[in-house]
């Protein structure tokens, strides 16, 4: 996940830049998973819409169609409730024989018509979301708008000031320290052979700092901390942080790994329970399914190895005891196995380290938290 860093009048921000291609929703997962907020960037060109938010034929996400919807669904599912869309390429519509400020208005609302249903069922408030036009070529909207532009209509908020009015997530600073391992760092003079960066979940940690590394269980300590290249002094819930470990060589530690305290280490596991929420899958999830369990910045192979309930969506009381079969948007309690040990919480403890997602054949079949820790490493 591509990452940047700028600052405007009221917040410091980074950015993670998600793949769109479909091929690459693990990245995304990753991404998102360390975010506070989201910014939807939509092509607003003729066609362009229209091809990421469609689906194949039968109503399956993902699967011969666009990814706008999978996307939108996993960042809420993965704790995003901020989202502000951002409406591309609007520019190109004159090039597509639709000149003129009144066909890119008309484009704009058109494409939040359609989008604006979908983001309410997938559970963001209509208060909670922004909309506004922009240009990537032109820079129109990013931080400024010009009267004699397509968009001098818009009136609305800039990209910038847009993000300005996200909030800060719940900064779980009391909590033992917990970072998981977004990205294994190259080998450098600062960091040396063993460096990792990733967000703080919970808790804080300085240079001098023990901490276990999680599945090891080695303990080793923190060299140095680092903000986009930048020394840092002390590393909280919340900040994105780079870190130097003392006591590793290369290859030691490994993406989706968990940073944690020495005295209050992260539960391993082997089996797990969750309760998920299916989206619009073709083929309905029975027990003994194989699939791919992915977890703040970790994934391993599994099986379903337990259906023990299905569920109302909207209530959360129990339809019935241990079903045959979960089908398309449905709720139920799975008991899930795993091929390798992964570092989990349960949601209700830690938020950010609670959340899975459900993969099977590169399409996202489930969402859901984990609701009891079954079977330690």
């Amino acid at each position: 996940v591509a990452s940047a860093q700028f600052s405007t009048p009221q917040r410091s921000v980074r950015v993670l830049d998600a793949p769109g291609h479909r091929d690459f929703v693990p990245n995304a997962i990753v991404g998102a998973s360390q975010a506070d907020a989201a910014l939807l960037v939509i092509d607003g060109a003729v066609g362009g819409f229209e091809k990421g938010f469609s689906a194949a034929p039968g109503g399956a996400l993902g699967q011969g169609g666009g990814q706008t919807r999978e996307h939108v669904q996993l960042a809420r599912c993965l704790g995003i409730t901020q989202l502000a869309v951002c409406i591309t390429k609007l520019d190109t519509l004159g090039d597509a024989g639709y000149p003129g400020t009144e066909a890119v208005q008309e484009r704009f609302e058109a494409i939040r018509q359609q989008l604006e249903p979908f983001l309410k069922k997938a559970g963001f408030r209509p208060g909670a979301v922004q909309w506004l036009p922009a240009s990537g070529y032109t820079g129109e909207n990013l931080v400024s708008r010009s009267a004699a532009s397509e968009l001098a209509w818009f009136q609305g908020p800039t990209v910038t000031e847009a993000v300005d009015t996200f909030e800060a997530g719940d900064r779980r600073v009391e909590l033992p320290f917990r970072m998981p391992v977004a990205e294994v760092l190259p080998k450098g003079r600062e960091l040396g052979p063993a460096a990792v960066a990733g967000r703080v979940e919970a808790g804080a940690a300085m240079s001098g700092t023990n901490v276990r590394v999680a599945p090891s269980g080695r303990i080793v300590k923190i060299k140095k901390l680092q903000a986009c290249g930048e020394p840092l002094t002390l590393a909280r819930a919340g900040d994105a942080a780079e870190a130097g470990l003392l006591g590793l060589e290369e290859g030691e530690v490994r993406q989706g790994d968990i940073l944690c305290h020495p005295n209050f280490p992260v539960p391993v596991v082997r089996r797990l329970e969750a309760r998920v929420a299916t989206l619009d899958i073709m083929v309905p999830l029975l027990k003994g399914r194989e699939v791919v369990v992915h977890a703040h910045a970790a994934a391993a192979a599994g099986q379903v190895a337990e259906i023990r309930a299905r569920l109302d969506p909207k209530t959360g009381q129990v339809q019935k005891e241990r079903p045959r079969c979960v089908t398309r948007n449905q709720a139920a309690v799975l008991v899930l196995d795993l091929e390798r040990p992964l570092c989990l919480e349960k949601y209700a403890d830690f938020r950010g380290l609670g959340r899975i997602t459900i993969r099977d054949g590169g399409h996202t079949v489930a969402v859901g938290t984990v609701t009891e820790l079954l079977e330690f490493e």
